[in-house]
């Protein structure tokens, strides 16, 4: 087991410079270049392929067979590719340079890079970009709908016949090994306060001060916000939240209703490597790609003016907002399908307003958990911005919709004009409440490196 300084020391000899997001015709390259550095050590695996008929490869280091494995996935979710360009920088350095070496001789490595490259080419269009704004992010991302999720797909013997083939390839991966020490499938928070760490357990003291210390070292805050569990997410302490257990999260979901869209929502990768491998210890990263600057502020209001509601009152202003604006997107996805329109997202738009409206109940139920509660500073700054952040993205899925239609008329340009304008004119009264700063891929590198390398400090 190495020391905490050890890690730190690691992660300054990690090369992130200038890094960008791996597009899915180039992986199986990096992944050559980096067995070339090292091919006793280095075993390149095709495991599977998407749906779209991508390969899907694992990446394997040092001895699987006798040494403790640090395991983990990136890109399960369509928009959070950078897990693979971590994946990849990190296996680079274990690969190729000498002072990581010495890890070897007591531990081994089994990645999947890129577990939804279907999903990074559809989100293509804003991570390509040297630095995107979150401008660029809501106008252009694609996220899976839960029935089709990656992370949430493993199938079980019930749910076997119903799965996408990345997640199968993932599990029957993993289920290869009687026992993996550490496991970590790398994730993004998108656009949030700043770094928050789900784990399985509470973290031994050398873990959570060691990814404190690299978070910070790359100037990025904790997510601190003690809501009593709300979304399923219970606090442990400054950082870090337990991950909410796939039975919790259907639990929630059933509040709303519609039990058979909810059983296409199935079990998630770390709940198979912690039953199935003997996993101690596993934890998912959520890493902001874009921090909100003000949402970290927890000081009650009370510490400035008097105030007679708590958090509560304010937390259900957020469901309403959230249900006032999955109605409007029905109501317009209704109106476009009335009038004939046609668009290969229809469906797809459709599916996932459907899947925003069941959880609303759900998300409501929660709010009595911070009854009581003072209100906070970022209460009162989440409750300006919210409506806005749904404003742009219901405009940025009407133009998307419109824009996929291959119509050409001049009825559909002046709709995408009307749209463009209502999503630059939400943007631009969000930036005048609050500054949005993009998180560097170098600094996210770094920290995502550290929360893997953090599986050398497990005993």
């Amino acid at each position: 087991m190495l020391a905490q300084d050890k890690i730190l020391d690691l992660l300054q000899l990690l090369n992130s410079d200038a890094p960008s997001h791996c597009h899915p015709d180039e992986l199986l390259t990096q992944l050559q270049k980096i067995y070339n550095y090292n091919p006793n050590q280095i075993r390149i695996e095709e495991i599977g392929h998407s749906r779209d008929r991508h390969p899907l490869y694992a990446l394997l280091i040092g001895d699987t067979n006798n040494k403790p494995i640090i395991a983990a996935t990136g890109n399960c979710h369509a928009e959070e590719a950078i897990g693979t360009t971590t994946i990849l920088k990190l296996a680079e350095a274990i690969a190729s340079q000498p002072d990581f070496q010495p890890i070897l001789e007591n531990y081994s490595f089994a990645f999947i890079p890129q577990a939804n490259p279907d999903g990074t080419l559809k989100n293509w269009e804003w991570l390509k970009l040297d630095r995107p704004t979150y401008r660029d992010y809501l106008r252009h991302y694609y996220r899976d709908n839960r029935s089709e999720d990656v992370e949430h797909g493993i199938p079980t013997p019930e749910t076997a016949q119903e799965c996408r083939p990345e997640p199968e390839a993932i599990a029957k991966f993993y289920r290869r090994f009687p026992r993996i020490s550490y496991y970590v499938t790398l994730h993004s928070a998108n656009i949030f306060p700043g770094a928050m760490f789900l784990v399985s357990q509470k973290p031994p003291a050398n873990i959570s001060e060691t990814l404190r210390a690299v978070t910070h070292q790359q100037s990025l805050s904790l997510y601190e916000d003690n809501d009593n569990g709300m979304d399923g997410f219970e606090f442990i302490e400054s950082g870090f939240y337990g991950i909410p257990r796939f039975e919790v999260m259907r639990e929630k979901m059933l509040a709303g209703g519609d039990p058979e869209r909810i059983k296409k929502f199935k079990l998630n990768s770390f709940q198979l490597v912690e039953s199935e491998c003997q996993c101690p210890m596993s934890l998912v990263s959520e890493l902001p790609y874009f921090q909100v600057m003000g949402l970290d502020d927890l000081t009650p209001l009370a510490d400035y003016i008097p105030v007679a509601c708590d958090r509560e009152v304010l937390k259900r202003k957020l469901v309403d907002f959230e249900q006032e604006s999955a109605k409007q997107r029905m109501n317009l996805l209704s109106c476009l399908s009335a009038s004939n329109f046609s668009s290969p997202l229809m469906e797809f738009y459709q599916e996932k307003t459907k899947w925003l409206l069941g959880n609303i109940a759900g998300d409501r139920q929660d709010c009595h958990k911070v009854r009581g509660c003072p209100t906070l500073i970022k209460d009162l700054l989440e409750v300006r911005i919210r409506p806005l952040m749904l404003e742009a993205e219901v405009a940025a899925m009407m133009i998307r919709l419109y824009c996929e239609s291959g119509e050409n008329s001049d009825c559909i340009q002046s709709a995408i004009s009307y749209y463009e304008e209502t999503f630059n004119n939400a943007c631009d009264r969000i930036d005048k409440i609050t500054t949005i700063k993009t998180v560097s891929l170098a600094d996210q590198v770094k920290i995502q490196a550290g929360i893997i390398l953090s599986g050398l400090l497990v005993s």
